[in-house]
């Protein structure tokens, strides 16, 4: 059952990101404003992409240096040492406390969808990590990047809470 109520929700997350993307496409027409050049929604798009695949690794060090210093890190809900927004020193204690519960050390995300426009990209990602514990973590998320001058400024993470609640925090 679960499967399918994901699958709803990742569609009809998807569905929101293409409607916004496409009225700030049209928008801009309208205006007469000329839509960012390829390169540079290439580029965020590119940073992105090279999140994931460090994020991948569990090296925090290296997740960071993709980050601005002033970066903010926001997960969706109200999961205890989770949900709510980070500063980049939050999120660095946040990602080195996770990855010892993670059997390998890290949460391997691959992104699915990159829409971008202008400074944002959106995302949606699935994941798996096995757990110390015999509990597997597999999450289906949407994200809101904002990229500039090649370094992640903010990251918005929506999340299924009730199975990120069942992974690592009940009984």
């Amino acid at each position: 059952m679960r499967k399918n109520n994901q699958s709803i929700g990742s569609n009809a997350v998807l569905a929101l990101l293409v409607a916004v993307a496409a009225l700030g496409y049209a928008g801009q027409q309208q205006r007469g404003v000329a839509t960012d050049a390829p390169s540079t929604t290439e580029r965020n798009k590119g940073v992105v992409r090279e999140f994931y695949r460090v994020f991948s690794t569990g090296n925090v060090a290296d997740i960071l240096a993709l980050m601005r210093d002033d970066a903010t890190y926001w997960v969706s809900g109200s999961v205890q040492g989770f949900s709510g927004m980070k500063t980049k020193a939050q999120l660095a204690e946040v990602l080195a406390g996770v990855g010892k519960l993670y059997v390998g050390g890290s949460l391997r995300l691959a992104p699915s969808t990159l829409i971008a426009e202008g400074e944002w990209v959106f995302a949606e990602a699935s994941g798996r990590a096995e757990l110390r514990n015999g509990r597997v973590y597999e999450p289906h998320s949407a994200w809101v990047f904002r990229v500039e001058d090649g370094r992640i400024v903010e990251i918005r993470e929506f999340i299924d809470t009730k199975h990120s609640y069942e992974v690592f925090l009940a009984p």
